[in-house]
């Protein structure tokens, strides 16, 4: 089983799997991958006419991902566009499509706290306690801003907040737990239009706090949704706090580190909502993404898994004991995915393949990793890694 630690000298900037590094430092084209979103957007929406209807279909969305995958990478696939820019335009679409838009970095962010939208190009966001901030997020147009909001609303639950000076505004949970507040009249100056707010608003409760939860101490007592995101999100903090005071680690200094993401995890007490088995998941997790392989960790040390397949950031799926079974394997993004994915090819051999639409590994431990370059279709997995060396 193939579970091996990154060396210290190990960079990300390794692109011999034909796939983007995390951060290339490439000037992206911004006006082309902006008319090819739009492009791609408008052609799912008009495949998948029920796309942007309540709630989530399973088998529509992954669907119509495949077909996004298709239009990005695919033979028709604009060749001006560098393999850096398809990943950053991947993601765009995403979360054109999927998530919030432009707003989808700032979600993302684990040191966001509350985010304002007050016009198509005035975004003020919230960092921890500091003040707002412009965020230099910027909409195609306002019916471009007003549709996200009108998709948004659709794919979240309504709720009520207790609070007077919410009464103009109609709130929403969204689908993975955050709390959003849109005005009902026309927004004057100063107002925001949309506000997403996550952490409870002082003086605040939404109704679907007052259901008694059961006790946190199982497995299958965990609330997936909007936990998980807490996880994911402090994952990533103290992930990017880590590589920022360790920026080139050597081994004698890993014991250290491990100490100081314990010191992250378990004394920090603003995230008590995290139960104490929820920790313990989100301190795992962090070993893995620094000294690992992020998500594929937990597949890689499974003894009874010979064989992992990725299809894209949310569709992993392994052979156990010879059956194939589908993984909640979630990458934070697309670009997550193809770090880690370089950082798999750094760390093994390259072999020679006559197939040229292909990248051939073999880890230190005998496994055969195969990257795949182009993805002829969706169905065709990204990455496979296999334990017994046949594919």
């Amino acid at each position: 089983m193939f579970c091996g630690a990154p060396s210290p000298e190990a960079t990300n900037d390794d692109d011999s799997c034909g796939c983007a590094p995390f951060d290339t430092g490439e000037t992206l084209n911004r006006d082309v991958l902006k008319q090819r979103r739009q492009f791609i957007a408008s052609r799912i929406r008009t495949e998948f006419p029920t796309l942007d209807e309540e709630g989530f279909d399973v088998e529509l969305i992954r669907n119509a991902r495949k077909r996004v995958r298709q239009f990005v990478f695919g033979e028709n696939a604009s060749q001006a566009l560098t393999s850096y820019e398809r990943s950053v335009l991947l993601q765009h679409c995403l979360d054109e499509l999927f998530g919030y838009g432009p707003l989808g970095p700032l979600v993302r962010d684990p040191e966001v706290q509350e985010i304002k939208v007050f016009s198509k190009e005035l975004t003020m966001v919230r960092k921890k306690s500091e003040e707002f901030e412009d965020a230099s997020v910027k909409f195609d147009d306002d019916a471009h801003l007003h549709s996200l909001v009108d998709v948004i609303k659709a794919r979240s639950s309504p709720s009520s907040w207790r609070d007077l000076a919410q009464a103009y505004f109609d709130h929403y949970v969204t689908w993975d737990g955050i709390k959003i507040s849109v005005s009902q009249i026309p927004v004057p100056n100063g107002t925001p239009y949309m506000t997403f707010l996550f952490q409870e608003p002082l003086g605040a409760q939404s109704d679907t706090d007052t259901v008694e939860q059961p006790e946190e101490t199982s497995v299958s007592s965990v609330r997936p949704l909007q936990n998980q995101r807490l996880i994911n999100l402090k994952k990533q903090f103290v992930c990017n706090h880590i590589r920022k005071e360790f920026p080139k680690w050597n081994p004698e200094e890993i014991e250290k580190i491990r100490k100081k993401i314990r010191q992250h995890v378990f004394n920090d007490s603003t995230e008590s909502r995290l139960t104490p088995y929820e920790k313990t998941v989100l301190y795992q997790d962090c070993l893995d993404e620094i000294f690992g392989f992020g998500p594929l960790g937990p597949l890689l040390r499974d003894p009874d898994i010979s064989e992992i397949r990725v299809f894209d950031a949310e569709r992993t799926s392994v052979k156990r004991r010879g059956s194939l079974e589908s993984m909640v394997i979630i990458f934070d993004d697309e670009i997550h995915l193809r770090r880690i994915v370089n950082l798999l090819a750094s760390q093994s051999q390259p072999r020679d393949s006559d197939n040229k639409s292909i990248d051939e590994y073999i880890t230190p431990t005998g496994s055969r990793v195969v990257v795949s370059r182009t993805p002829s279709s969706a169905d065709d997995p990204y990455l496979v890694i296999n334990h017994e060396g046949v594919l």
